[in-house]
């Protein structure tokens, strides 16, 4: 009965008991496990890399495409050799995640109604459901760090945390550095923002809440060089 009255518990797992039914049904296709080159050492795996102490760890895998991804698989394939599951499944409890952040940012700024049909079109969406189970895209780390940034931009607003505020844009900047092509997301946040909430932006634009905004997003993004 708790569960059924807490939406952003029970709509993340539905999401995860979707993407479960059909994880193992398409094979794997070529963009899904492009991150693995660079974890299975092929030659010229990766556009961009550093070495420290005489190791190699990818930073670009394209000149958009960032090794994130490959970064939070390198434990995993540790761990257990590479499978559908073991691609897979990663990739859906992250976006089983952003339908958590989605449902408890609707449930504190809109209610528990507007949590429950918010959220539960976005756990039984189909584009949503397959292009983060088979993340062809990729879009799953993306639309995670997006969900999670606006979710510590709301505290920041609510609270006044200054660190809820870094991380926020500590969040686009590595959304940024997983694919570069995440610009437009973030544009179009800017534009809303500015469009929907100037009176409430311009008062908060002070030079330090710039600058510590400045530093998370260019941390964020710091690899990506290209």
């Amino acid at each position: 009965y708790q569960l059924l009255r807490c939406p952003a518990l029970l709509l993340p797992l539905v999401f995860l008991g979707l993407g479960l039914a059909v994880l193992p049904q398409p094979g794997i296709e070529d963009d899904e496990v492009l991150f693995a080159a660079p974890i299975l050492h092929l030659p010229d795996a990766a556009n961009f890399s550093v070495y420290v102490f005489h190791k190699q760890f990818p930073l670009m895998l394209l000149s958009y495409l960032g090794a994130l991804k490959s970064w939070v698989y390198f434990p995993i394939f540790a761990s257990a050799p590479p499978s559908a599951l073991t691609v897979r499944l990663p990739v859906l409890v992250i976006g089983s995640l952003t339908v958590l952040i989605f449902v408890w940012l609707l449930e504190r700024t809109g209610g528990g109604i507007v949590a429950w049909f918010g959220g539960l079109l976005l756990a039984t969406d189909t584009m949503f459901l397959f292009t983060t189970c088979f993340d062809w895209g990729p879009v799953a780390l993306q639309h995670f760090l997006a969900m999670a940034g606006i979710a510590l931009l709301w505290k920041f607003v609510t609270a006044g945390s200054r660190w809820a505020l870094w991380g926020g844009f500590f969040s686009f900047g590595l959304a940024l550095w997983d694919k570069a092509l995440f610009v437009w997301l973030f544009s179009g946040l800017i534009v809303a923002t500015i469009a929907i909430f100037p009176r409430e932006l311009w008062s908060r634009c002070s030079a330090r809440n710039i600058g510590v905004a400045a530093a998370g997003l260019c941390l964020g993004a710091l690899p990506d060089r290209k």
